[in-house]
């Protein structure tokens, strides 16, 4: 998950092409490539392993919800949609998932609002 956040946040950077030094816009782009192909790999990877990991969630919901996003991940990731707007629903899932499995537990109100707020997500696209 933290691949597909750091991916997704260095894919929406805009770098105006005419403020890079002679070379670099040529380098970047090879990097834009990299970063596409790594957000690939991560949504593949976790869709392929979602059954394995989601076994040590205890609990129907947060095993169904680490199910759903690994789903979710991939199919938007091999979608018709816009790559930008692809980014940014992986990062805004991305980001309620690592609240709603990472956040220390006595942060109840902050994860049941991260919960609720990636199930409005996954419900809406």
């Amino acid at each position: 998950m933290r691949t597909i956040m750091a991916f997704g946040l260095l894919l929406q950077q805009e770098i105006p092409p005419d403020e890079l030094p002679p070379g670099t816009l040529a380098n970047l782009q090879a990097e834009r490539t990299r970063w596409l192909a790594g957000l690939d790999d991560s949504t593949r990877w976790l869709l392929d392993h979602s059954q394995s990991f989601a076994q040590y969630f205890r609990g129907g919901l947060p095993r169904s919800m680490a199910l759903q996003y690994s789903m979710r991940a991939r199919i938007t990731w091999i979608s018709a949609v816009p790559e930008a707007e692809k980014v940014r629903y992986l990062t805004e899932m991305t980001e309620r998932v690592e609240v709603l499995f990472f956040e220390r537990r006595w942060r109840l109100s902050v994860i049941l609002r991260a919960q609720t707020e990636l199930q409005q997500l996954m419900s809406s696209h």
